[in-house]
């Protein structure tokens, strides 16, 4: 299996990050406004070597600061709580459930946004309903709950498009391609992705922030389901050129998610091309980016792209497995359900591109069972990120 290995593994979904909803419910760990774009589900498609990776006990620090932040908000948002008018019971809640997301504690967000969720209609206000729907079904995405999360979705498109903006409705139509891409949905991912196209491409619509995620969306698409090199570099440097403009004008999490998607292509491009330099440099980009808003997700996907290119320019099984074994680390504690499915099969790639069938049959077993648990079809995923092997052949070996 070592020879080519690059046809043995499909490249990464740079494109399957998530975009928050509402603007009025988006709180984020700072008390202000949670950025747009999620902490996002890029699924790994290849990798190299680490050199530079944040440290884990800077990311304990974090968490451990925003345990301490969390305890003194909850007394603060307990008196905002008894203040008179149903938003700022709604923006209470909104203020946990993002700081319960920071701390990875998905329960608990889910019961902060569904509060949100219930005090938003007892007022009427069906526009922040809509919104943390969409917060919501992200929640059920990250866990891997792929039908519930596209329910929610769907739902929350349906009170962007009736009580909502352009704006919100693409966000949405975004989140969507990201579920319809990690199930291998070609027809509805394109489908929803040329419903945004359509939304930003007018002449009024100025957010250039999503404008760019849409773009880079697309990029993804044509790289992953159609395998036009052409097409995606060229949605990816226009997605490149709005991200430019926007430079500057705003520096916050948004922007940085956005550049880190961008990013992401551009490191499948270099290791295409195996420019080793440019390689290091896009790595060491997307790490201190993701590093600042401890973004578990992309340092797993990162790595596991690191990993699965060092077995296509190296024969070194035991740097390919410590990186793949990172990603899994980072995966595991972004507890994102694609993230950790992901990293498992750069695992199963290290151990089978290097004959180790032992270990390879039990991750590969590990990766069905997940899949089978999230009601998730084995074979029309395994074509979806993996190519030159057949599952037939696979499930023949290891099944």
């Amino acid at each position: 299996m070592k020879e080519g290995s690059r046809e043995h593994m499909s490249r990464g979904n740079d494109f399957n990050q998530t975009i928050d909803g509402d603007e009025n419910v988006q709180i984020n760990a700072k008390g202000d406004v949670v950025s747009s774009i999620g902490d996002g589900a890029m699924a790994a498609g290849r990798d190299i070597t680490i050199i530079n990776g944040v440290p884990y006990d800077k990311h304990e620090e974090k968490i451990n600061e925003l345990k301490q932040k969390m305890a003194k908000m909850e007394i603060e948002i307990d008196k905002l709580k008894e203040t008179p008018g149903a938003n700022h019971k709604v923006i209470a809640e909104t203020r946990l459930a993002a700081e319960a997301l920071s701390l990875g504690r998905l329960d608990d967000a889910k019961i902060h946004f569904k509060r949100a969720k219930i005090d938003a209609e007892k007022s009427g206000n069906n526009h922040l309903v809509g919104g943390i729907l969409n917060h919501i079904a992200h929640i059920y995405q990250t866990e891997g709950l792929i039908r519930e999360s596209e329910n929610l979705y769907l739902k929350s498109l349906d009170m962007a498009q009736k009580h909502g903006s352009e704006a919100e409705q693409v966000k949405v139509l975004y989140n969507l391609s990201s579920i319809y891409a990690f199930t291998s949905q070609k027809v509805k991912c394109k489908q929803v992705l040329d419903e945004a196209f359509t939304i930003i491409i007018q002449e009024h619509f100025n957010s250039r922030i999503i404008k760019a995620m849409v773009l880079l969306a697309l990029s993804g698409y044509y790289r992953n389901f159609e395998r036009d090199s052409e097409k995606a570099s060229q949605y990816a440097n226009n997605g490149f050129e709005l991200l430019d403009e926007e430079k500057g004008a705003t520096i916050d999490a948004e922007y940085r998610k956005a550049l880190v998607v961008a990013y992401s292509g551009k490191l499948l491009e270099v290791m295409d091309s195996k420019d080793l330099i440019k390689t290091k440099i896009f790595f060491d980009k997307i790490m201190l980016l993701a590093s600042q808003d401890g973004d578990y997700v992309t340092m797993s996907t990162t790595y596991s792209n690191y990993s699965r290119f060092i077995m296509e320019v190296s024969s070194d099984s035991t740097l390919a497995l410590g990186f793949a074994l990172k990603s899994k680390k980072f995966a595991d504690e972004s507890l994102d359900f694609q993230a950790i499915t992901s990293s498992m099969l750069t695992i199963f790639h290290c151990h089978l591109n290097f004959e180790n069938m032992k270990d390879a049959k039990i991750i590969y077993s590990e990766i069905k069972n997940s899949l089978s648990s999230n009601n998730i079809e084995m074979k029309q995923w395994w074509e979806k990120n993996v190519v030159g092997v057949p599952f037939e052949f696979v499930e023949g070996i290891f099944g």
